[in-house]
């Protein structure tokens, strides 16, 4: 073979492996561009939902009188009357829990006697 023909053959191997990481290239960031595209279409309802959240965060906390105060979990409260010594059936009345709940809690949580 003759050397001519040789680099001849090597300059179009390198070209056509040229051309094959142009296309990669070129392929990558397109798919970059339209993910960024994405990102900047995902972004845009988020700025108005920012601004109203931190808008409603002052608020609640400017005015920490004004939330209503949490209503007590009414097991916490069945279990702080079997304690003092009520009975099962003041307990279910006062907590809305069924009679069989506030006899086990009376058994349980009751004062010593």
């Amino acid at each position: 073979m003759n050397l001519g023909y040789a680099i001849l053959a090597l300059l179009a191997v390198a070209v056509l492996l040229q051309l094959m990481l142009w296309r990669a290239q070129r392929t990558v960031f397109r798919q970059l561009r339209d993910h960024n595209e994405r990102l900047a279409l995902l972004e845009k309802p988020l700025i108005p939902g920012e601004i109203a959240a931190r808008r409603v965060a002052s608020e609640i906390s400017a005015t920490p009188a004004a939330r209503p105060a949490a209503a007590p979990d009414p097991l916490q409260q069945a279990i702080s009357l079997a304690r003092v010594g009520r009975t099962a059936q003041e307990i279910s009345a006062s907590c809305g829990i069924s009679e069989a709940e506030a006899e086990l809690l009376v058994r349980m949580r009751g004062a010593p006697m």
